[in-house]
């Protein structure tokens, strides 16, 4: 994921680039996710409630898969 941004963030002009974009703001995320969410995925895998979506497709696959989770198709 890292390397992900940082490609990202060599490609676009500085001026383009959001402050939160950056390394730094995963880590902080990631360290959130492992705190706060990831505790409570058992609770609704084990009452088949989990949906995965594979968040490192295209954007637009990414938003297909959700709609269609969302749907319930």
């Amino acid at each position: 994921l890292i390397d992900r941004i940082n490609s990202r963030i060599a490609q676009m002009p500085a001026g383009e680039r959001r402050a939160d974009d950056n390394a730094e703001t995963l880590r902080t995320r990631l360290a959130v996710y492992h705190e706060q969410t990831e505790p409570i995925l058992p609770y609704y895998r084990d009452r088949k409630m989990l949906k995965r979506v594979d968040g490192m497709q295209s954007i637009e696959q990414v938003k297909k898969q959700i709609e269609k989770l969302v749907k319930g198709r």
